[in-house]
Formats: C-alpha cells, sequence, structure tokens
C-alpha cells in the first residue's frame, strides 16, 4: 500500500511541476533551440565550432544537447502540428523535473523530510529548473546520487554515477 501512495506522490507531484513549467520559459530556451536544429540540419561534426549569432556559442556537454535533441523528437513526434515554443521549452526541461522529483520522492520514502521538503519547495530550485531551464540540477542529481551511493559503500554505483 506504502508503494502506492508514493507512486501517487509522485505522479502528483511531477504533473504539478510539468504544468507550472509549461507556463514559464526563459529566452535561454532560444539558444537549445537554435543548437538542436542546426544540430539536426547539418548533423554533428564541427557543432562546438558554429556560429550561432544572434544567440549564444554552445558550450552544453555533449550528453546535455543530446537530451534536449530527444526530447525535442520526442516532442515532435507526440504533438506533430504543436508549433507552441512553451510545450517544446517544457520537454526541454522534462529530464531533470523527472529526476528531481524522483529524487524528493525517494527522500520521502527513506523519511527524509527535511530534505524531501528542501527540494521540492526551494525556489532556487524552481526558478533555476522550472523557469530557466538550466541544466545544473541535472548534473548535480548525479553528482549526489553518487555521494549517496559512498555513503551506502556502493562504490561501483558511486563510480558509475560520477
Amino acid at each position: 500500500m506504502r508503494k502506492f501512495v508514493f507512486l501517487g506522490v509522485f505522479v502528483g507531484l511531477l504533473t504539478m511541476r510539468i504544468f507550472w513549467s509549461s507556463w514559464l520559459f526563459n529566452d535561454d530556451f532560444y539558444n537549445y533551440l537554435t543548437w538542436i536544429e542546426s544540430l539536426f540540419r547539418l548533423g554533428p561534426f564541427g557543432f562546438y565550432s558554429r556560429d550561432f549569432s544572434p544567440w549564444a556559442q554552445a558550450n552544453y556537454p555533449p550528453l546535455t544537447t543530446g537530451l534536449f535533441a530527444t526530447f525535442h523528437l520526442l516532442a515532435r513526434w507526440l504533438f506533430p502540428h504543436e508549433q507552441s515554443c512553451a510545450l517544446l521549452a517544457t520537454f526541454y526541461k522534462l529530464p531533470r523535473i523527472f529526476l528531481e522529483t524522483m529524487l524528493a520522492v525517494y527522500m520521502l520514502w527513506r523519511k527524509k523530510y527535511l530534505l524531501s521538503t528542501l527540494l521540492l519547495f526551494n525556489p532556487a530550485i524552481w526558478y533555476n529548473i522550472l523557469w530557466w531551464g538550466q541544466t545544473e540540477g541535472l548534473m548535480t542529481i548525479f553528482v549526489m546520487l553518487g555521494l549517496i551511493s559512498i555513503l551506502y559503500r556502493k562504490l561501483f554505483i558511486s563510480v558509475v554515477f560520477f
């Protein structure tokens, strides 16, 4: 029964965060969109040396750029006729929203209520992830999982997360 309660909490929190995220996006999204459209149009070779003026140069790691491309394709596949930038920006944010919500619910499961509350209601996370759409949270999640794995003496898993 407890598993179903936490699954419900996870789905509810995830849905709420995705809904709020769809209302908020920053101009940085247009950097990502320009990069991904260039990646699809010209391929990966020379990607980091291209001129994206007037937008910022591509400076995100390849894994992050790959996630943007994957979720861009997923959004276009699920909503082929939708041209909304807000919808596409929300899809770009999904990996971070999913992982951070999963970590917060895991902390609830482990009865770490203060940590879970800090993750769920921290204004910096809301601002950074739900509005800006920054990827630092995605990278930080793996560092945190690596550190947690070290605390539980799971050295191989910690190396994988790092």
